[in-house]
């Protein structure tokens, strides 16, 4: 986390977080802005999971080939907060949750140690019944 803005020599004095933007870009242009989407759909049917968690999902066109393939009813969002992290300086945003079904929405803040934020996590997940 803490290099993401450091420039490297393996990306041309470019940092990390402006390589992972380039390449985003790049698959924009050729591909459309549901691309990301579109490849966590084409990867996720390949896999043998009963829930697969997207940790890192920042544009509303990532949400729209999720909700075509599986439907809103089995899409949540968890937003998790944490003082000192924006989307400064991101090509990320904090998801519309009027895209998601209203029962399938919920947000944390990450204030705590680890412990208790594994619990706050856990709660959600129990509250809408996807563990025990």
């Amino acid at each position: 986390e803490a290099n993401k803005d450091v420039p490297l020599e393996m990306f041309h004095g470019r940092t990390y977080r402006q390589a992972q933007i380039a390449q985003f870009e790049m698959l924009e242009k050729h591909f459309g802005p549901r691309i990301l989407g579109e490849l966590a759909v084409k990867r996720m049917r390949d896999m043998a999971a009963g829930h697969v968690i997207i940790s890192d999902a920042g544009r509303d066109d990532e949400i729209i080939p999720l909700k075509e393939q599986y439907g809103s009813k089995a899409i949540y969002y968890l937003f998790v907060s944490r003082p000192g992290c924006t989307f400064t300086n991101d090509i990320r945003h904090k998801l519309r949750p009027e895209q998601f079904m209203p029962s399938h929405v919920a947000s944390i803040e990450n204030i705590h140690d680890r412990d208790l934020y594994e619990s706050q996590v856990l709660r959600v997940l129990k509250k809408w019944e996807l563990i025990q």
